[in-house]
Protein backbone atom coordinates (compact mmCIF):
# COMPACT_ATOMS: atom_id res chain seq x y z
CA UNK A 1 0.00 0.00 0.00
CA UNK A 2 1.40 3.42 -0.89
CA UNK A 3 -0.53 6.31 0.67
CA UNK A 4 2.51 8.45 1.48
CA UNK A 5 5.19 10.00 -0.71
CA UNK A 6 8.46 8.13 -0.28
CA UNK A 7 11.16 10.31 1.30
CA UNK A 8 14.62 8.72 1.29
CA UNK A 9 16.89 9.08 4.29
CA UNK A 10 16.25 9.99 7.88
CA UNK A 11 13.60 12.53 8.96
CA UNK A 12 14.78 16.11 9.42
CA UNK A 13 15.54 17.12 12.99
CA UNK A 14 13.88 20.40 13.94
CA UNK A 15 14.37 22.16 17.25
CA UNK A 16 11.98 24.51 18.99
CA UNK A 17 13.03 28.12 19.58
CA UNK A 18 10.75 28.34 22.62
CA UNK A 19 9.15 25.83 24.94
CA UNK A 20 5.97 24.53 23.33
CA UNK A 21 6.45 20.96 24.54
CA UNK A 22 3.44 20.94 26.86
CA UNK A 23 1.07 22.33 24.20
CA UNK A 24 2.25 19.78 21.63
CA UNK A 25 2.01 16.86 24.08
CA UNK A 26 -1.55 17.98 24.89
CA UNK A 27 -2.41 17.64 21.21
CA UNK A 28 -1.72 20.96 19.51
CA UNK A 29 -0.95 19.80 15.95
CA UNK A 30 0.84 22.85 14.52
CA UNK A 31 4.25 24.45 14.90
CA UNK A 32 4.62 27.82 13.21
CA UNK A 33 7.86 28.82 11.47
CA UNK A 34 8.74 31.47 14.09
CA UNK A 35 8.63 28.78 16.81
CA UNK A 36 11.51 26.84 15.19
CA UNK A 37 15.19 27.67 15.66
CA UNK A 38 15.98 27.11 12.00
CA UNK A 39 14.10 26.49 8.77
CA UNK A 40 16.35 24.07 6.88
CA UNK A 41 15.74 23.71 3.14
CA UNK A 42 13.60 20.71 2.25
CA UNK A 43 10.81 19.78 -0.09
CA UNK A 44 7.28 20.39 1.24
CA UNK A 45 6.03 17.33 3.10
CA UNK A 46 9.45 16.14 4.25
CA UNK A 47 9.15 13.95 7.37
CA UNK A 48 10.56 15.61 10.48
CA UNK A 49 11.26 14.88 14.13
CA UNK A 50 10.66 17.76 16.54
CA UNK A 51 13.10 18.12 19.44
CA UNK A 52 12.51 20.20 22.55
CA UNK A 53 14.48 23.40 23.12
CA UNK A 54 16.27 22.24 26.29
CA UNK A 55 17.58 18.68 26.19
CA UNK A 56 17.00 17.78 22.56
CA UNK A 57 14.40 15.12 23.38
CA UNK A 58 11.95 14.02 20.71
CA UNK A 59 8.48 15.39 21.37
CA UNK A 60 6.73 14.68 18.09
CA UNK A 61 6.90 13.54 14.47
CA UNK A 62 5.24 15.14 11.51
CA UNK A 63 5.87 16.70 8.14
CA UNK A 64 7.62 19.94 7.33
CA UNK A 65 7.12 22.73 4.82
CA UNK A 66 9.82 25.43 5.01
CA UNK A 67 7.80 27.72 2.71
CA UNK A 68 4.68 27.83 4.89
CA UNK A 69 4.01 29.88 8.03
CA UNK A 70 2.65 26.55 9.36
CA UNK A 71 6.07 24.90 9.08
CA UNK A 72 5.43 21.62 10.91
CA UNK A 73 2.26 19.58 11.26
CA UNK A 74 2.48 17.06 14.08
CA UNK A 75 1.21 13.57 13.23
CA UNK A 76 2.16 11.77 16.44
CA UNK A 77 3.69 12.39 19.85
CA UNK A 78 4.24 8.68 20.49
CA UNK A 79 8.03 8.20 20.55
CA UNK A 80 8.05 4.79 18.86
CA UNK A 81 5.40 5.51 16.22
CA UNK A 82 6.89 5.74 12.73
CA UNK A 83 5.18 7.73 9.98
CA UNK A 84 4.83 5.02 7.38
CA UNK A 85 2.17 3.20 5.36
CA UNK A 86 1.02 1.24 8.40
CA UNK A 87 0.53 4.47 10.36
CA UNK A 88 -1.43 6.07 7.48
CA UNK A 89 -3.62 3.01 6.94
CA UNK A 90 -4.40 2.76 10.66
CA UNK A 91 -5.41 6.44 10.92
CA UNK A 92 -7.60 6.30 7.80
CA UNK A 93 -9.31 3.08 8.87
CA UNK A 94 -9.93 4.48 12.36
CA UNK A 95 -11.56 7.60 10.88
CA UNK A 96 -13.74 5.47 8.55
CA UNK A 97 -14.78 3.19 11.42
CA UNK A 98 -15.72 6.17 13.59
CA UNK A 99 -17.92 7.67 10.86
CA UNK A 100 -19.69 4.34 10.44
CA UNK A 101 -20.65 4.42 14.13
CA UNK A 102 -21.81 8.04 13.97
CA UNK A 103 -23.88 8.04 10.78
CA UNK A 104 -26.35 5.70 9.14
CA UNK A 105 -27.35 5.46 5.47
CA UNK A 106 -29.93 8.25 5.93
CA UNK A 107 -27.20 10.80 6.68
CA UNK A 108 -26.19 12.34 3.37
CA UNK A 109 -23.74 15.05 4.41
CA UNK A 110 -20.83 14.73 6.81
CA UNK A 111 -17.07 15.17 7.15
CA UNK A 112 -15.42 11.85 6.38
CA UNK A 113 -11.81 12.84 7.21
CA UNK A 114 -11.28 15.76 9.55
CA UNK A 115 -7.58 16.49 9.13
CA UNK A 116 -5.89 17.12 12.45
CA UNK A 117 -9.01 15.99 14.34
CA UNK A 118 -8.51 12.48 12.99
CA UNK A 119 -4.73 12.58 13.33
CA UNK A 120 -4.46 13.12 9.55
CA UNK A 121 -3.03 16.66 9.26
CA UNK A 122 -4.13 18.44 6.11
CA UNK A 123 -6.40 15.65 4.80
CA UNK A 124 -10.05 16.66 4.52
CA UNK A 125 -12.94 14.82 2.89
CA UNK A 126 -16.58 15.94 2.96
CA UNK A 127 -19.48 13.75 1.85
CA UNK A 128 -22.43 15.27 -0.02
CA UNK A 129 -24.98 12.63 -0.95
CA UNK A 130 -23.13 10.02 -2.98
CA UNK A 131 -20.08 12.25 -3.59
CA UNK A 132 -17.13 12.82 -1.27
CA UNK A 133 -14.75 15.70 -1.94
CA UNK A 134 -11.13 15.07 -0.94
CA UNK A 135 -8.54 17.78 -0.36
CA UNK A 136 -4.87 17.77 0.63
CA UNK A 137 -4.68 21.19 2.27
CA UNK A 138 -1.49 22.84 1.02
CA UNK A 139 1.95 21.91 -0.29
CA UNK A 140 3.04 20.24 2.95
CA UNK A 141 0.16 17.74 3.12
CA UNK A 142 0.37 17.17 -0.65
CA UNK A 143 4.09 16.45 -0.35
CA UNK A 144 3.61 14.07 2.57
CA UNK A 145 0.46 12.26 1.49
CA UNK A 146 -0.19 11.48 -2.13
CA UNK A 147 -3.00 12.53 -4.43
CA UNK A 148 -5.19 9.53 -5.27
CA UNK A 149 -4.16 9.41 -8.93
CA UNK A 150 -0.55 8.69 -7.98
CA UNK A 151 -0.84 5.79 -5.56
CA UNK A 152 -2.55 2.40 -5.89
CA UNK A 153 -2.96 2.34 -2.09
CA UNK A 154 -5.60 5.07 -2.37
CA UNK A 155 -7.52 3.00 -4.90
CA UNK A 156 -7.56 -0.03 -2.59
CA UNK A 157 -8.64 2.10 0.37
CA UNK A 158 -11.40 3.84 -1.60
CA UNK A 159 -12.75 0.55 -2.89
CA UNK A 160 -12.81 -0.86 0.66
CA UNK A 161 -14.74 2.24 1.77
CA UNK A 162 -17.19 1.78 -1.15
CA UNK A 163 -15.92 4.70 -3.23
CA UNK A 164 -16.31 3.97 -6.91
CA UNK A 165 -14.55 6.85 -8.68
CA UNK A 166 -11.99 9.59 -8.21
CA UNK A 167 -11.75 12.70 -10.33
CA UNK A 168 -9.72 15.88 -10.19
CA UNK A 169 -11.44 19.14 -11.09
CA UNK A 170 -9.28 21.91 -12.57
CA UNK A 171 -10.43 24.96 -14.52
CA UNK A 172 -14.04 23.70 -14.39
CA UNK A 173 -13.13 20.59 -16.41
CA UNK A 174 -13.11 17.37 -14.41
CA UNK A 175 -10.39 14.80 -15.00
CA UNK A 176 -11.26 11.22 -14.04
CA UNK A 177 -8.50 9.36 -12.23
CA UNK A 178 -10.55 6.16 -12.04
CA UNK A 179 -14.24 5.27 -12.23
CA UNK A 180 -16.83 7.61 -13.76
CA UNK A 181 -17.83 11.20 -13.17
CA UNK A 182 -21.25 12.03 -11.77
CA UNK A 183 -23.72 12.96 -14.51
CA UNK A 184 -24.63 16.35 -13.02
CA UNK A 185 -22.29 19.17 -12.00
CA UNK A 186 -22.49 20.35 -8.42
CA UNK A 187 -21.35 23.41 -6.48
CA UNK A 188 -18.68 21.43 -4.64
CA UNK A 189 -16.79 20.47 -7.82
CA UNK A 190 -14.43 23.41 -7.34
CA UNK A 191 -12.31 21.45 -4.84
CA UNK A 192 -9.35 19.18 -5.37
CA UNK A 193 -10.97 15.85 -6.22
CA UNK A 194 -14.27 14.03 -6.13
CA UNK A 195 -14.96 10.57 -4.70
CA UNK A 196 -18.43 9.00 -5.08
CA UNK A 197 -19.54 7.49 -1.76
CA UNK A 198 -21.99 4.57 -1.72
Amino acid sequence: MTLLHPHPGQPLQLRLARDLTRAIKRGHPWVYAEALRQLPPASPGAPAVLLDNKKGREIGRGFYDPHSPLALRICTTEPDEKLNERWAQKRLERALALRRTLFDERTTGFRLFNGEGDGLPGLIADVYGDIAVLQLDGAGPAGFGTPPELRPGWLRLCRCAAFTSVANEAALKAKVWWGKLPLRRSFFWKTACVLPWM
